[in-house]
């Protein structure tokens, strides 16, 4: 039962980390976005073609593969969103999910359904913890980035000015622009660190696993660890992602692999069923 767990809680951190930026995008600019993890199949399949076919350092190619899916998530919303801007929320949705068919499109094209391993600059390492439970030194660095990364998050929001700023340009868009709010700067910047959230995500599945198409799948089933955990909380993002990894982990231990996508959508029907707001998300007050 621990090397489930153990397993689970893995598996979690990636969730957890394709959760915050789905959290990240939708406090910030009140749109769900759900190409979101979508974003973790380029940016390790950029990360293996830059260490691969061009030579660059490792460190480097992780560098620029976020780079690029800052720069994918921004133009998103500079290109796709803002000219939607008082239009009803579902033609956003509505874009969004045709870029997540865009993405899977280009992946196909440009890579196939090819799988490769990523060269990283560290061998993959067996560790034991206590109780004799097995994991990997990949598998906890995971862990330690998506605590450390959503816990910052929750800091930049409540302590810094910036963030304070987002926050105010998504409760109240007009307001915050009389007072000098930049709301495409906040916007945008919201939507790249998205991007890169994910991508953080998909280059750390795939040093313990492969690249393939396969992770924009991954991506997908992280959506209910997001409404789990709460649209409008990081930490439940981070919550909902760990008991989303370690129910995925139980079910395949004991029904196998089989069930894996079952299980995350029963969740999900279950949570929007019985706490639709998720686990610490916030009810919003409704004038009838």
């Amino acid at each position: 039962m621990l090397q489930v767990l153990a397993n689970g809680v893995a598996l979690g951190a990636v969730y957890a980390l394709v959760a915050a930026g789905f959290v990240l995008v939708y406090r910030a600019t009140r749109v769900f976005n759900l190409a979101q993890g979508a974003f973790m199949a380029p940016a390790a399949y950029v990360t293996s073609a830059l260490v691969i076919d061009h030579g660059l350092p490792f460190g480097l190619a992780v560098l620029g593969a976020l780079a690029l899916m800052a720069m994918i998530g921004a133009a998103t919303h500079l290109l796709l969103l803002r000219p939607l801007i008082g239009s009803p929320i579902t033609s956003s949705i509505m874009v969004t999910l045709g870029l997540l068919i865009v993405i899977e499109s280009v992946v196909e094209i440009q890579w196939g359904g090819n799988s490769y391993a990523l060269p990283t600059p560290w061998p993959l390492e067996p560790i034991v913890l206590p109780g004799g439970v097995r994991t990997t030194n990949f598998a906890v660095a995971t862990v330690v980035v998506a605590v450390v990364v959503i816990f910052a998050l929750v800091a930049f929001f409540r302590f810094t000015r910036t963030g304070t700023r987002m926050r105010a340009a998504a409760a109240d868009p007009l307001l915050a622009s009389i007072s000098g709010i930049n709301l495409t700067l906040c916007f945008a910047a919201a939507w790249a660190v998205g991007g890169v959230l994910a991508g953080i995500a998909g280059i750390s599945f795939a040093s313990v696993t492969l690249v393939s198409p396969s992770l924009i799948t991954l991506g997908i089933r992280a959506l209910p660890a997001v409404l789990l955990g709460g649209l409008d909380s990081l930490a439940g993002a981070l919550l909902g992602g760990m008991v989303l990894g370690v129910a995925e982990s139980w079910a395949v231990d004991a029904f196998g692999a089989e069930i894996a996508d079952v299980t995350v959508f029963a969740i999900l029907l279950l949570a929007l069923t019985f706490r639709p707001n998720g686990l610490l998300g916030r009810a919003r007050a409704a004038r009838l």
